[in-house]
């Protein structure tokens, strides 16, 4: 190792150190530290160390430590269904038929992102969380306008120069028109990741009416801008969920609200979309039909691990039976970990579904129930990949709270220094434990 290499470790060592204190010490504003690093820092800045580390997924490891040093988690039934979707992801590894970077996506994105989600309420009230992501996504949105209407694409020269900027940080365009992309290095990932914001900010009983009005009106903005078809669709879906099996999460003045603000945006959008779909021609047409073709890959799944039908060319380029890129999340994930997983990440889905008709969903499952188009013909790029599964932490953090009819407070998870029969403050660790050792004096 190199002085330059020891020095940068040990520098990042400190610094690490350092985050997971003050996560400890103030959990809330270590949330929407990582917020912001989700919304405004692209996946490529990140570093290698051995594996790939993008810097959402490095903030997010240290902050998952922080946040399992001063909670305790009670396992649930879903707990345990996503504890073998996670086995299922990692055991062809052990047994033959996986890879490394399969194991490494799962567990280093995947796994993070989600224990974020599912331990986070334990320090940090449900609703403020709800509340503060939706404030710095709106303001991501509102970025995306002017970086739409500027065509200003701060994001293409910012980085190290790596591959991964090379290949990413490319601006994409659709019928001439350069498509709004942010820091997430593609239009749909900043598209789906807005539109998954849509029914936790409709739903943001923290926020007053004006307020939320004018955030849901900056995220459909921005997610109008990626020109992401698919995330309209996600847009309108999160906006018709709540409106539909919602209702005792939204007060009325919101529900009138989100219906006139869904007809002005389907009589600008139309126009707006419809014109550039014309100019792109063949190209939209083109990447529906694909999608399409990708459904012959249904039958080519393993019981567990990478499908046999997996070809990788001599410059390395991977192939599943001559389909290069998998648009799809639901296919990806059989190809890659096998059709024990794709079961059992379905199985969570639907459970999310039966929950909404129930009317018995929060916020953040009416947000991944929403998402469910985006995962049939998107795969899960950049940080939409830890975004997603992060809401899929908090969606069950918030469902098995609201089973929960006794006990230390209204979510699943209690720091283990608090008396079980006593509410938790929700101030962060340090302050509670003084209070409990005042009290015992």
């Amino acid at each position: 190792m190199t002085v330059t290499e020891l020095v940068m470790l040990s520098t990042g060592g400190v610094a690490a150190l350092a985050l997971f204190l003050a996560a400890r010490r103030w959990p809330a504003a270590a949330l929407v530290g990582w917020f912001l690093v989700v919304g405004f820092v692209p996946f490529w800045m990140g570093v290698s160390v051995g594996s790939y580390f993008q810097p959402a997924s490095l903030t997010g490891i240290v902050v998952v430590a922080a946040l399992a040093s001063v909670v305790q988690v009670r396992i649930y039934p879903v707990d345990v269904v996503v504890a073998f979707f996670f086995i299922a992801c990692v055991a062809p590894m052990v047994v033959g038929g996986g890879s490394r970077s399969t194991v490494f996506g799962a567990l280093a994105l995947w796994l993070v992102a989600y224990l974020i989600g599912r331990l986070a309420p334990g320090v940090v009230r449900a609703d403020w969380i709800q509340a503060a992501m939706t404030v710095v996504f709106a303001v991501v949105g509102g970025l995306a306008v002017i970086e739409f209407v500027a065509d200003w694409h701060p994001y293409g020269d910012l980085g190290w120069g790596n591959g991964l900027q090379a290949k990413w940080s490319n601006i994409q365009e659709r019928g001439g028109v350069a498509r709004s992309e942010w820091a997430f290095g593609h239009s749909i990932a900043l598209g789906a990741t807005l539109a998954s914001i849509i029914p936790l900010a409709a739903t943001a009983q923290r926020v007053r009416l004006a307020l939320r009005v004018t955030l849901v009106a900056l995220l459909a903005a921005g997610v109008l801008v990626s020109v992401s078809r698919i995330s309209m669709v996600c847009a309108g879906v999160g906006v018709a969920v709540v409106l539909l099996f919602g209702t005792r999460l939204v007060d009325r003045a919101m529900r009138t609200a989100l219906v006139v603000m869904a007809l002005v945006s389907l009589a600008v959008a139309a126009p707006f979309v419809t014109g550039i779909l014309s100019e792109a021609g063949d190209e939209a047409t083109g990447s529906a039909a694909y999608r399409g073709q990708l459904t012959d890959l249904l039958t080519s799944f393993a019981p567990l691990g990478l499908s046999p039908g997996l070809q990788v060319a001599p410059d390395g380029t991977v192939y599943f039976q001559g389909f290069q890129s998998i648009d799809s999340q639901l296919i990806f994930t059989g190809l890659t970990y096998g059709t024990f997983a794709l079961v059992l990440g379905v199985v969570l889905l639907a459970a999310a579904v039966l929950l909404t008709l129930a009317r018995r969903a929060t916020p953040a499952t009416l947000s991944v129930v929403a998402q469910i188009p985006v995962l049939a013909v998107v795969a899960l790029i950049t940080q939409y990949a830890m975004w997603f599964w992060f809401l899929a932490g908090l969606a069950v953090a918030t469902q098995v709270a609201q089973q929960v009819t006794a006990g230390p407070s209204p979510d699943a998870v209690v720091p283990r220094h608090r008396d079980p029969e006593k509410p938790l403050p929700h101030h962060g660790p340090v302050r509670a434990r003084r209070q409990l050792d005042s009290r015992a004096r």
